[in-house]
């Protein structure tokens, strides 16, 4: 089975949005023909790595970024984890405070 590359998570992305609704509205936000995005998400014609980029901002609100090095999405989020407390140690039924009433 081949690898699903970030290109064509794309492509299925954009084939679902013309499903639902028409691309047109996008093509003109990212100023390009919506034939040229039709042929891309068709599989007929190859964009830029920055065009990718630019549609992958507009179908995910700015959330996911194209890796064109790797094709591959990936989360605009790199901020570390933090967290805002210290977690319970795991709860043991044999400890005395699982046995009071």
């Amino acid at each position: 089975m081949a690898e699903t590359t970030g290109t064509d998570l794309v492509r299925e992305a954009l084939r679902g949005r013309n499903r639902k609704l028409n691309l047109a509205v996008m093509a003109r936000n990212l100023n390009m023909s919506s034939e040229r995005l039709d042929a891309f998400s068709e599989g007929r014609l190859a964009l830029p790595p920055d065009t990718i980029n630019a549609i992958v901002k507009e179908l995910w609100n700015g959330h996911v970024v194209f890796d064109a090095d790797a094709d591959a999405l990936t989360s605009a989020n790199k901020a570390e984890l933090t967290f805002s407390g210290i977690a319970p140690p795991p709860f043991d039924p044999a400890s005395p405070q699982a046995t009071q009433q």
